[in-house]
């Protein structure tokens, strides 16, 4: 109980550190430009060449710091907070936190709640396949996620 207390606090902590900062050039420099909020748009599933038209999906990734926030808008504005490690062509995400109320949080042990954004496991580690200004695809074991900067 206190780890997960622990966690949740630092995570609390390092997003009010973040929404302090003034400048997104500040934050994004070396990050190749993937601190910013993206919009799913695509989902390829990599073992049958299926593909699901997302344009109109309501599901957003922001990386700021270490954070990622994903968020449903459609699925009453669901949030979660997960830690990520971007390092050259690889992202890891872990840790996942899922926000209940303003004032609860709960760690998450199960990856069904993770399904929607694309994510497959608890820990789960992505291929960064394109990174520019404006679009971002990156690729698990099952999933091709094909986002825009929004």
């Amino acid at each position: 109980m206190k780890k997960s207390t622990f966690i949740i606090l630092s995570i609390v902590s390092l997003i009010s550190a973040s929404l302090h900062l003034t400048s997104c050039e500040i934050e994004s420099a070396g990050t190749g430009g993937l601190y910013a909020n993206w919009q799913l748009r695509q989902i390829d599933t990599l073992s049958t060449g299926n593909t699901a038209d997302m344009t109109e999906s309501t599901i957003y990734w922001a990386f700021q710091s270490d954070v990622l926030q994903l968020r449903h808008i459609s699925n009453g504005n669901q949030t979660l907070y997960l830690r990520f490690d971007h390092k050259r062509d690889s992202l890891i995400v872990s840790n996942p936190i899922l926000v209940e109320t303003k004032d609860e949080m709960k760690e998450v042990t199960s990856e069904a709640l993770l399904l929607p954004f694309g994510i497959t496991n608890l820990t789960d580690t992505f291929s960064i396949e394109q990174l520019n200004g404006s679009i971002l695809c990156i690729s698990n074991r099952l999933y091709r996620l094909r986002f825009r900067k929004y």
